[in-house]
């Protein structure tokens, strides 16, 4: 019988093997013993440090105050999500060429979410564009008659392109039989090929602006939001969902789409790399300056506390994010990390 596992054979079998040979006791001569007092204290190799405490979890408030310092420092900020945002919202209202019907526009947005899974926005957004192109005015219907080469060649820049121009197509083929029109209800759109809970709640909040509609949680938000401590392990532990559940008990409804787009940008600028940091604690730092006055009243002196407050509240937004970076990267072996950087050079990276 051959066993299943195939390290099997590089084990010791406690019943077969012979047992070790047992060293010799060897006793320290009396020169040898340690020396007394100070000076056995001195040599006594130190003690370890106690391992810290982990971090209290953040009150609602204080998730809040960070999220607005990050949506503030946003707004001066762009990200490729605003390109995809406002392209979006332009599909709704008809502005962008080529739509046509306006019902059109939804199908667009579907269409444009779909290729956006795992995918660069300026990617998916250049490959919905080509097709938008090609077929102008007419929307699902004319998605639908593109033979299977033509789509496919359409969608080829995005990553999983042959699962992703199956998905359009399922979704052009819905739209037709529903007189071109998408689902908007979550239930309904979750049932579509490729569509799931991020792809739901981004068409329901963008795309047709339902106000009860959930955040989108995208890997960008799922990494800051982790990274911050904005949610507990658990719900990192579920997933996106999970992680949605917990952002949506302290983000006030009527922000959910707001925080969505800061949230996301933030992330992509993080990812970045380009001094996001310094960056960040910058914009705190200005506006601290701003409220340096002279003969300041209480309220302004107020204010000047809140931004003083702010720039720590920066630093320790960019300590966070960046001790998990060196978490991450400590838990590679050297082994890994000399696999990592043979194949980068292998493939001229």
């Amino acid at each position: 019988m051959i066993d299943d596992n195939p390290f099997a054979s590089f084990a010791f079998d406690a019943n077969t093997q012979p047992a070790a040979p047992k060293r010799p006791r060897v006793t320290s001569s009396p020169k040898a013993s340690a020396p007394s007092g100070s000076s056995a204290a001195a040599k006594a190799s130190p003690a370890k440090p106690a391992p810290s405490a982990s971090p209290a979890p953040l009150s609602a408030a204080e998730k809040l105050r960070e999220y607005r310092l990050i949506a503030s420092f946003r707004q001066g900020k762009r990200a490729s999500v605003d390109d995809f945002h406002r392209f979006l919202l332009s599909l709704g209202t008809g502005e962008e060429p080529g739509v046509g019907d306006p019902r059109h526009g939804m199908f667009w947005a579907l269409v444009a979410s779909l290729l956006s899974v795992q995918c660069r926005d300026r990617v998916a957004l250049a490959a919905t564009r080509a097709m938008l192109r090609l077929c102008t005015g007419e929307g699902a219907a004319g998605v639908a008659a593109l033979g299977e080469e033509e789509l496919l060649r359409l969608v080829h820049s995005c990553n999983f392109c042959a699962s992703k121009a199956r998905y359009v197509r399922a979704a052009a083929e819905h739209a037709q039989r529903h007189g071109g029109r998408v689902p908007r209800e979550y239930d309904a759109l979750v049932q579509l090929p490729g569509v799931g809970p991020k792809i739901a709640h981004l068409m329901r909040s963008v795309a047709f602006g339902e106000a009860e509609a959930g955040i989108v949680v995208d890997t960008h938000v799922f990494r800051v939001a982790t990274r911050l401590g904005w949610v507990d392990g658990a719900a990192a532990r579920a997933g996106p969902e999970g992680v949605r559940v917990q952002l949506e008990r302290w983000v006030p409804r009527e922000e959910r789409v707001g925080f969505t787009l800061a949230v996301v940008g933030f992330g992509q600028l993080a990812r970045g790399g380009g001094g996001w940091g310094g960056a960040l604690v910058e914009h705190a730092s200005s506006g601290a300056r701003a409220t340096r006055l002279p003969d300041s009243d209480a309220a302004e002196a107020e204010s000047c506390v809140a931004s003083e407050a702010n720039i720590e509240l920066a630093k320790s937004i960019v300590a966070r994010m960046d001790a998990s970076d060196r978490r991450v990267e400590n838990n590679f072996s050297s082994r890994d990390k000399a696999l990592v950087k043979a194949l980068k050079s292998a493939i001229g990276k």
